[in-house]
């Protein structure tokens, strides 16, 4: 921890018996040890009620986010819907142009063997 740190090993045992300790010092140990050393100040006031604070706002965005997303979501699946209601009059549509050309085809060809 000492090298870690870049203090001597008996600095790191003043650290122990020290009522202060410099705050980046706390953030170095936290990634050295993989623990959050300032959440028992979380647990304190007044840093407790700012966390907290920050933690409901948070929440507030989330569930905003989510009303957005959900909202978002209903659109796409209604614009899909259009979409193949869409595709599918276009569809009959085609069939319905063809038939419609087969049928004047075939009468242009049996007016024609009329006029000769």
């Amino acid at each position: 921890m000492a090298k870690y740190l870049n203090i001597t090993k008996s600095a790191v045992e003043k650290i122990y018996t020290r009522d202060d300790i410099n705050v980046s010092r706390i953030v170095k140990l936290s990634v050295f040890l993989k623990k959050d050393l300032f959440a028992f100040y979380y647990e304190k006031d007044p840093l407790r009620t700012i966390h907290q604070s920050a933690v409901d706002k948070l929440a507030q965005e989330i569930n905003s986010l989510k009303k957005i997303i959900s909202e978002k979501d209903e659109i796409i699946e209604d614009k899909k819907n259009i979409i193949e209601f869409m595709k599918k009059n276009q569809h009959s549509s085609q069939v319905m142009t063809n038939e419609s050309v087969k049928v004047n085809s075939g009468k242009k060809g049996q007016s024609a063997k009329k006029k000769k």
